[in-house]
C-alpha cells in the first residue's frame, strides 16, 4: 500500500505538472467513510478541492460521468475540472464547508428537508436523455447489501454463527426486499442522500458523494434523508414532509402504500448500515460510526415491530442479537 504522505506528494505533483492549476500546499479538508481524501488549495486567490481517490477502491469513472449528468439535470454538484482516472487524482470546484447537517434544528429541519427533496426530484430523473449507463438495484445488489449486515454485524462484530433456520429466514428477507424494490417506481437513486452529503452553497443545496448512483426504488433516497443514521427528528414532522413531497412527485400512488414502501425500504437500508458501520470500525479503524449504531437499531426496532410479515425478523434481531449487542456495546469505544 502506498503511504498517505507519498500519495499526497503525488497529488501535488500531478496538480502542478498535469493541470492548469498551481499549488504550493494542500490543506486537509476531510476524509470520509471511503478511502478518498479531500484537500483545499488556492490558485490565483481562488479556492479548489483536490481529491486523492485511489482507483483500486473508488469509482472514479462513475464519479465523473454522474457529475456531468447531474449538472445537466439542474442539480448543483462539484464540477470536475481535471481528472487522472488511472492514478486516482481529481481537481474539483470548491462548494465550501457548510454541510446541511450543521444547519439543522427543530425549527429549520422541515424547510431544509423540503428543499433537499426538491433537489431529489431533479436527481431522480438525471438519467433521462443521458447516455450514461446506470446499474439497477437488482437482486445481486440487494444480496450484496444484505450480506454486509450478515457478514460484518452478525458474524464479525457480534461473533455469532447462525443456524440453518436463521439463515433461511434471512434468505427469505432478501427475497422480500428484492420484491419490495421492484414494485416501486424506478428512478435514479443516490444511495446515500443524507444531510452530511448535502452542502448549502449560496442558498442552493448541492449534492456530493454520488458515484454509487443506480436505478432503483423511489423511496430509497427519501428515507435516507428523513431517517438519517446520524440524526433523529420527530417522526410526525418527517411524515408531514414526506407526504407533501409524495403528493407532488408520486400523486398516482396511494399514500398508505407509499409509506409502507418508505418504511420497509428504510429497514433494508438500516440493516445494511449496521454492516457498513461494523466494517468501518473493525476493518478500517474508524471508531466514530459506532456511536450512531444505537440510533439505527431504534429505527429497525420501530419498523419490525409494526409489520406482521417481519415478526420472525424482529424476534431474531431483538431476542437473539440484541443481548449480544448490548454486551458488545460495553467493549466498544
Amino acid at each position: 500500500m502506498i503511504s498517505t504522505t507519498l500519495r499526497q506528494q503525488q497529488l501535488l505533483t500531478w496538480l502542478n505538472q498535469e493541470t492548469p492549476y498551481a499549488c504550493d500546499e494542500l490543506d486537509v479538508v476531510s476524509g470520509d467513510a471511503s478511502f478518498r481524501r479531500y484537500f483545499r488549495f488556492l490558485n490565483d486567490g481562488q479556492s479548489y478541492i483536490a481529491v486523492d481517490t485511489p482507483p483500486a477502491t473508488e469509482k472514479n469513472t462513475e464519479f465523473v460521468a454522474v457529475s456531468i449528468a447531474l449538472a445537466q439535470a439542474g442539480v448543483r454538484v462539484p464540477q470536475v475540472l481535471a481528472a487522472d482516472i488511472v492514478n486516482g487524482f481529481m481537481c474539483l470546484t470548491d462548494l465550501g464547508n457548510t454541510q446541511l447537517s450543521s444547519l439543522l434544528h427543530l425549527e429549520s429541519v422541515s424547510d431544509y428537508y423540503q428543499k433537499a427533496l426538491s433537489v431529489l426530484d431533479k436527481l431522480q430523473h438525471c438519467h433521462d436523455g443521458s447516455c450514461m449507463s446506470l446499474l439497477h438495484y437488482d437482486r445481486a445488489l440487494v444480496e450484496r447489501d444484505f450480506g454486509l449486515f450478515r457478514e460484518w454485524f452478525v458474524q464479525h462484530l457480534l461473533e455469532l454463527s447462525l443456524s440453518e433456520a436463521e439463515q433461511k429466514m434471512l434468505d427469505e428477507m432478501q427475497d422480500f426486499f428484492v420484491a419490495l424494490f421492484a414494485e416501486q417506481p424506478q428512478v435514479a437513486v443516490h444511495r446515500d442522500f443524507h444531510s452530511r452529503n448535502l452542502m448549502l452553497v449560496e442558498q442552493d443545496i448541492a449534492v456530493i458523494d454520488f458515484q454509487d448512483l443506480v436505478i432503483g426504488p423511489a423511496t430509497y433516497d427519501a428515507v435516507s434523508l428523513l431517517r438519517d443514521a446520524y440524526c433523529t427528528w420527530p417522526d410526525e414532522k418527517m411524515k408531514a414532509v414526506l407526504f407533501d413531497w409524495q403528493k407532488q412527485t408520486f400523486p398516482e400512488v396511494e399514500s398508505q402504500r407509499f409509506y409502507r414502501w418508505y418504511e420497509l425500504t428504510g429497514l433494508q437500508r438500516h440493516l445494511k448500515i449496521l454492516g457498513i458501520f461494523s466494517r468501518l470500525y473493525l476493518r478500517d479503524g474508524k471508531q466514530g460510526y459506532v456511536k450512531d449504531m444505537p440510533r439505527v437499531m431504534e429505527y429497525i426496532k420501530a419498523v419490525t415491530s409494526q409489520y406482521s410479515e417481519l415478526t420472525e425478523l424482529n424476534h431474531f434481531l431483538f431476542q437473539r442479537l440484541l443481548p449480544v449487542w448490548k454486551e458488545k456495546q460495553c467493549q466498544l469505544p
